[in-house]
Formats: C-alpha cells, sequence, structure tokens
C-alpha cells in the first residue's frame, strides 16, 4: 500500500492501516504541518485510531459584531460570516453557540502519529507511477488535492477550483488555561474567528496581516477581556484555507474513475473536495477499507 501525503490524513491513514505497512510518499523534507488554525476533535476516533490519549475540554463561543457581542446567531450575521470568510453565502459554523465538549491533542501530535511510519520523503508522485502501480496490484491512498490528482491522470475537463487562503497568528500566553472562541462577521475587520486553546493563542484572518500582526493580534486579545501580549507571535499562511465546492457528480465521478482504473482511494477533504473534518477521516478509511476488500477476492486487508 502506497499513500500520498505525510500531511494530518495522510498519517491517520498509516496509522489505520499499519498491518499492512504502508509507505507514505511526501514531496517534502519534513512533516508539512498545514494545521496551523484551530485543531479541535468532536470525538476521539483520531486518538484510538493512532493509539494516543486526548484531554476532554469545554468549549465556550460566542460572537461580536462591531464592538458588542451578540446574543447569538441569526440571518444577518450569519451570512455576513459566510460572505467574508469564503465569498459565498451557505451554512456555516457560526450557526452553532452551543457549550460543546472537544478532544484536544498533545503537544507533538503530529511527530506522535508519524511515529513508526514509513515515510519516504522528498518524493514526487505520479510521473507513471499510478500505471505502474496498478500493474503491481498496488492500493494507492491519495491525500493530495483533488486537482492536482487531475492533473497528474489526465482526466479531461477539469472544472475550475477555487478556494480562499487564511493567515494565522498565534502565541503562546503565559497563566491562561482557557478554551473559548469568538467569531468575527463584521466586513471591516480582517480576522473571522479567535481562540484561546488552554494556553494557545490563535487568530484568524481573511486577507495578509503582515503589516500590523502586534495591533491586531492585541485588538483581538482585548475581546477575551486580557492585557496586550507581549509574546512572541507565530505568522503563517495556509494556501488552500476554505474551499468553495464543485459540482458533486464531477467530484464523484473523478474519484471512482481513479479508483477503478488506477486503485486510487481518495483521504481528506481536500482529496475529496469537501469541507470534512478531521474525525470524518476515520470513518472514510472504514468505507475504503470496505471497498479495498470488496474489490480484491485475494483479501489483501486480512
Amino acid at each position: 500500500m502506497i499513500i500520498i501525503g505525510a500531511g494530518m490524513a495522510g498519517l491517520i491513514a498509516a496509522n489505520y492501516f499499519r498491518k499492512q505497512n504502508p509507505v507514505i510518499i511526501e514531496k517534502q523534507s519534513h512533516l508539512p504541518d498545514n494545521h496551523a488554525a484551530l485543531l479541535r476533535f468532536r470525538s476521539d476516533k483520531v486518538f484510538k485510531v493512532a493509539g494516543l490519549q486526548s484531554r476532554i475540554v469545554t468549549v465556550r463561543k460566542c460572537i461580536v459584531f462591531g464592538a458588542d457581542f451578540m446574543s447569538g446567531p441569526n440571518p444577518y450575521l450569519a451570512n455576513m460570516y459566510s460572505a467574508k470568510v469564503t465569498g459565498k453565502v451557505e451554512d456555516r459554523s457560526i450557526w452553532n453557540m452551543e457549550t460543546e465538549k472537544r478532544h484536544i491533542a498533545p503537544d507533538g501530535f503530529l511527530n506522535s502519529l508519524a511515529n513508526g511510519c514509513n515515510i519516504s520523503f522528498n518524493t514526487e508522485s505520479g510521473n507513471g507511477s499510478y500505471a505502474r502501480n496498478t500493474m503491481e496490484n498496488k492500493i494507492t491512498v491519495s491525500t493530495i488535492p483533488m486537482p492536482l490528482l487531475m492533473n497528474q491522470l489526465g482526466w479531461p475537463d477539469i472544472p475550475t477550483f477555487q478556494f480562499v487562503p487564511i493567515w494565522t497568528v498565534s502565541a503562546d500566553i503565559p497563566g491562561v488555561n482557557i478554551n473559548q472562541t469568538i467569531y468575527f462577521p463584521d466586513k471591516d475587520v480582517p480576522y473571522y474567528r479567535a481562540s484561546f486553546v488552554g494556553s494557545r493563542f490563535i487568530v484568524e484572518f481573511i486577507r495578509d496581516p503582515v503589516d500590523e500582526i502586534e495591533t491586531l493580534a492585541n485588538e483581538v486579545i482585548d475581546y477575551f477581556g486580557m492585557p496586550s501580549t507581549t509574546e512572541k507571535l507565530t505568522y503563517k499562511k495556509q494556501g488552500l484555507g476554505k474551499m468553495l465546492p464543485i459540482d458533486d457528480e464531477i467530484r464523484k465521478d473523478f474519484m471512482h474513475w481513479a479508483t477503478e482504473k488506477y486503485n486510487i482511494y481518495s483521504l481528506g477533504r481536500f482529496a475529496t473536495w469537501r469541507p470534512i473534518l478531521l474525525d470524518d477521516v476515520v470513518d472514510d478509511l472504514a468505507v475504503i477499507e470496505r471497498m479495498m476488500k470488496s474489490k480484491y477476492s485475494n483479501s489483501l486487508l486480512r
């Protein structure tokens, strides 16, 4: 078995299929930590797959519009927030302001997922290797973005894939241990969500804050009732921050074709081009496993 991509989805897949001794192909020279934004889980599915322990916390959320804390979501705020974040109006997480339980990953989570995995760094996918894998009866799990795989496989009439980058600014704030999130639907401010995960402070932006990082971070932290921070701020861009949907039939047809022709199973939000959570990756892996077992009469996955 080959897994393309050593990001979060690829590492989860490697842990799920550990008995098959998969080889992970990663084009970078290191683990690609693409999750600079919020990393909280709704369940412990991922942790069970990796044999790790999560920490359960209570998360409280609210909305700030202008300088005011709002009593709750409404169509005006929700639609403004969606348009601000993606340029489209659709239902998003701002509608749910209920206090909820979440699972928090331990420090060094990505390295823990990678522990014991066979990762081939500095290795490109494609270049005819898919055809060879098919001939050799190898299974491939791809986590690379769907438009990239479409191009590599020569899929005709590739649709336009639209996505919106996001930027994050974060810091560790001493003496703080809370789990809170504030949504900012106001289109006149460049940040759309800010959170504390324990002592970790994370602000997510719809446009590059590089010239105002400290000013904006301190502007946001004031809404949490805290003084300006002098801690070191970490700044990062995530190119595929928010993705916009494509025609669902094209998406499904391509994944089915890639599986039937090349033994490639797509996994993760960008490979399947749909806004799933990391918890959903485990459920998708169970579906992929059933598909594999039904396809291969020699029971490769026993």
